[in-house]
C-alpha cells in the first residue's frame, strides 16, 4: 500500500500503452489521478489509427434496393447479377410494298432481363393483281434471347407459336378461306443508333402446323412452300 492509493501495473501489448489509473481504496475511480504518462501511445499505433480514420471516412458507400440487387460474388472472385432490362418496354415494325404486295407488322417487347424478352406481333399483308387477291392475318408471340454487349450491335435470337388466317379469290371469287397454327424461329442483328432507336434486321421461319396457303398462281392448286422464309428490316423504339 501507498498511502491510501492503490496503483494498477502498467500493461503494454504490441506497442500500445493501457492507460495507468488509480483508484482510491474504496474502489471508486478518481480520474484527476490518472497517470498522465499513459495519454501516450506508440507512433505506430497513432499512424494506424489515423491511417483507419482516412479510410473509413473516404469510402463511399454502396446502397442497394433490396437483396435481389446486391452483387452475388462466384467462384473466380467476380462479381455478376442478373440485370434489369434497360428499356423493359420496347416497339419494333415494318411496312413493305413490291410489286402489288402490301406487308406490315408490330411488335411490342416486354423486357425481362437484359438478355431475354417477350415479344407480342401482329402483322398483315395483302396481294392484289389483275386476277388475284388474297391477305394473311393474325398474332404471334416469342421468347428473344438477346446477347448484350458494350457495342451498338446485339444479336438475337428467337421463337414461339402464332396464328394466321388467310384467303384466296380469282376473278372476285373466293377459292380458299382457311387458317393454321404456325411456329415461328428467327434470328438477327439489332442496331442502336441512339439510346431510345435503333433498326433490326431478321430472318424468320413460319413452319405452318396444317397445310399452307395456295400461292397465287393460275392453276389455283399450288400451295406456298412450308416453312416459308422471309427477310425483315424494320425500325425499333424503346423506351
Amino acid at each position: 500500500m501507498i498511502g491510501k492509493k492503490i496503483l494498477l501495473v502498467l500493461f503494454v501489448i504490441s506497442g500500445f500503452s493501457l492507460p495507468l489509473y488509480a483508484y482510491e481504496e474504496d474502489g471508486s475511480y478518481n480520474p484527476s489521478k490518472k497517470n498522465k504518462g499513459s495519454e501516450k501511445t506508440s507512433g505506430k499505433a497513432n499512424r494506424i489509427f489515423a491511417q483507419d480514420e482516412e479510410d473509413s471516412s473516404s469510402a463511399e458507400p454502396e446502397y442497394f434496393e433490396d437483396d435481389s440487387d446486391v452483387p452475388v460474388k462466384n467462384s473466380r472472385d467476380t462479381y455478376r447479377r442478373d440485370e434489369p432490362a434497360e428499356h423493359p418496354i420496347g416497339v419494333s415494325g415494318g411496312v413493305g410494298m413490291s410489286g402489288g404486295s402490301f406487308s406490315a407488322q408490330v411488335t411490342v417487347s416486354y423486357g425481362l432481363v437484359s438478355w431475354a424478352s417477350i415479344d407480342t406481333t401482329g402483322f398483315y399483308s395483302r396481294y392484289t393483281s389483275k386476277d388475284f387477291d388474297g391477305s394473311n392475318f393474325g398474332p404471334e408471340i416469342d421468347l428473344v434471347l438477346k446477347l448484350p454487349n458494350p457495342t451498338p450491335l446485339t444479336p438475337f435470337i428467337g421463337g414461339g407459336p402464332g396464328y394466321e388466317k388467310w384467303n384466296r379469290k380469282y376473278m372476285g371469287e373466293t377459292y380458299e378461306d382457311a387458317s393454321s397454327m404456325t411456329a415461328n424461329y428467327f434470328f438477327g442483328l439489332t442496331i442502336g443508333f441512339t439510346k431510345h432507336f435503333g433498326l433490326f434486321l431478321r430472318r424468320k421461319y413460319k413452319q405452318y402446323v396444317s397445310e399452307p396457303p395456295y400461292d397465287f398462281t393460275s392453276d389455283k392448286n399450288t400451295r406456298e412452300k412450308n416453312p416459308v422464309m422471309t427477310d425483315e428490316v424494320g425500325f425499333q423504339f424503346m423506351f
